[in-house]
């Protein structure tokens, strides 16, 4: 039985096999040992996902190029980030009295209150 290693160990080992991939094909001896590897732990298998979506997301993100400027798009602190939830929930908000305002307004108009009055035992048809 192998000795289990622990997760950053294995974060580590994962990142490597990305990066050993990344330098050049893997020989088909170093295939083999990446497949052992992968199927000796499930813990293995997620760690290499997780490496190499972390390798993608980096490989994007050079690409835009050394000039790119995050902040050119907008600034999305967390104070941003609030201050456009609170505008979005009260135009919802608003829209959402306006539409019930409406909507009562119809049937109200379209149902009027009609006020019958008869005399002392009549009955009115």
């Amino acid at each position: 039985m192998s000795k289990r290693l622990h997760s950053i160990r294995v974060d580590e080992l994962a990142a490597d096999w990305i990066a050993r991939a990344d330098r050049q094909p893997l020989s088909p001896s170093e295939s083999e040992s990446l497949a052992a590897w992968l199927s000796e732990d499930p813990r293995h298998l997620g760690a290499y996902a997780r490496a190499k979506a972390v390798f993608m997301h980096l490989d994007r993100a050079t690409a835009l190029g050394r000039n790119f400027d995050p902040h050119q798009f907008g600034s999305r602190t967390p104070d941003n980030v609030h201050a456009a939830r609170r505008r979005f929930l009260m135009a919802t908000g608003g829209a959402m009295i306006a539409a019930a305002a409406g909507v009562a307004g119809i049937v109200i108009l379209n149902n009027p209150v009609r006020h019958f009055t008869t005399r002392l035992g009549e009955v009115l048809r």
